[in-house]
């Protein structure tokens, strides 16, 4: 998944075909290029939203409310949002595996949402062709997020990676620094925690890497100099994973080969291999590596103190709260999560700040573009099922739908549908519960 930073104004109905046109074939100029060996992005099924009508291209077998448009070849569009193209991401879509993109409501160029889509399209091939690319999610509920030490390691070692990317000529003795510092995080934090972070360097690391040369944006704004916060170790695989594969291009002959040959390979374990016989080191200064372990030290203190004023402010939203609570034998489980838009919180609560979708023998909950809290039925935060589900802040009563068989609730982002449930009100909040 790719987020979108700056984007594009969205248009009307009549005049959406333009702006989608124009994006295609911009896509169509990029995915000519040789981005990776055996990826095709030219015949990859694409879906995009411009706001009004959801757009096909090049899928086989177009889902019911679909029909052929006919001033674009091979196109199909819909009024409205496919219940499935969500986000920027991939998702299967007829059961055929889609690229999806959303146009944004402020502008960007053509080439910039081209690109991301491009992002996108890597993923699909990624899937197919590399499956085991990927980091484990559950570790990002218990990633050590407060361990200050660790995060001073991580921020030098961030800026080592954009310094070796910078037009100076050190690129290799960069390279070598940010290795080093590698190396001693990786004594400091779990190896599951570092799992997780090789395991986004391949999966969304490599996408960002055909993402930036399809694009040919400059390499020394891969890197934002602020680097990343604790618990920004998932956005932070945008940045670091390219720029390690940028680094290999200057450093190994055919490491795209080496990985894919054997499905062991990580991109730092290739690069660490490329810059063993280098024998310069580049390095910070005394005031940088002090006032960086001095940063690290307030980011890492504060990072509970601002999940717990997040979950209070969210709490504390007006309006209309809705309660969904299951019984403890029967919760709900996690189909579909955004982990670039949650935060873990104390005593295995999350809060989800943008997409859920969650399912079980009681029904199934689907939440997008609303907050919503939810709190464990076991362990882990999420993967031993959620027993309850917040939403707080509605600017309406949810619409309940109730019968002797199901109870439906629907609301602004929320569409949930339930059996064995019951509704309780009391002042503006709404509970859905056991009967």
């Amino acid at each position: 998944m790719r987020l979108l930073l700056p984007s594009l104004l969205l248009i009307a109905p009549l005049a959406a075909q333009g702006p989608v046109s124009d994006l295609r074939i911009e896509y169509d100029r990029m995915a000519i290029r040789p981005l990776w060996p055996g990826f095709s992005p030219e015949s990859t099924a694409l879906a995009i939203y411009d706001g009004h009508s959801t757009w096909l291209f090049r899928h086989p077998a177009p889902p019911a409310g679909f029909v052929r448009d006919v001033e674009m070849p091979d196109t199909y569009v819909m009024s409205g949002r496919h219940t499935d193209v969500r986000a920027n991401t991939h998702v299967e879509l007829g059961g055929v595996p889609t690229a999806t993109l959303l146009l944004p409501d402020h502008p960007v160029s053509l080439t910039r949402l081209a690109a991301v889509l491009i992002h996108e399209a890597f993923h699909v091939y990624q899937a197919r062709i590399h499956p085991t690319w990927y980091g484990n999610e559950a570790t990002l509920f218990t990633y050590p997020v407060t361990d200050s030490a660790a995060q001073q390691l991580q921020r030098l070692e961030t800026d080592a990676f954009r310094r070796a990317l910078l037009p100076t000529g050190q690129a290799s003795c960069w390279a070598s620094r940010a290795m080093a510092l590698r190396q001693a995080r990786v004594r400091r934090i779990s190896a599951e925690a570092m799992s997780y972070e090789r395991g986004n360097d391949l999966n969304e690391g490599l996408a960002t890497y055909v993402e930036w040369r399809a694009s040919g944006a400059p390499l020394d704004s891969l890197i934002p100099p602020d680097g990343f916060a604790p618990d920004a170790m998932r956005l932070r695989a945008y940045a670091v994973g390219p720029a390690q594969a940028f680094l290999l291009d200057h450093l190994q002959a055919d490491w795209i080969g080496a990985l894919t040959r054997d499905s062991m390979l990580t991109l730092d374990a290739l690069l660490g291999r490329a810059v063993a016989p280098i024998s310069c080191r580049a390095d910070f200064t005394t005031h940088e590596i002090d006032s960086t372990g001095a940063l690290a030290g307030r980011e890492s203190a504060g990072v509970l103190t601002a999940r717990a004023e997040l979950r209070r402010s969210f709490l504390a939203r007006p309006g209309w709260t809705l309660v969904i609570l299951l019984p403890d034998a029967t919760p709900l489980w996690p189909e579909r999560f955004d982990p670039l838009n949650l935060t873990p919180l104390a005593d295995g609560e999350v809060l989800h700040q943008r997409h859920l979708r969650l399912s079980g023998e009681r029904g199934r909950l689907e939440i997008q573009d609303q907050w919503a809290l939810t709190v464990p039925a076991g362990a882990h935060p999420l993967f031993n099922g959620v027993r309850s589900v917040l939403m707080a802040g509605l600017a309406e009563h949810p619409t309940l739908t109730i019968t002797p068989d199901s109870l439906l609730v629907r609301g602004p982002g929320i569409e949930g549908a339930f059996t064995g449930m019951t509704v309780v009100e009391a002042g503006q909040q709404v509970t859905v519960r056991p009967r």
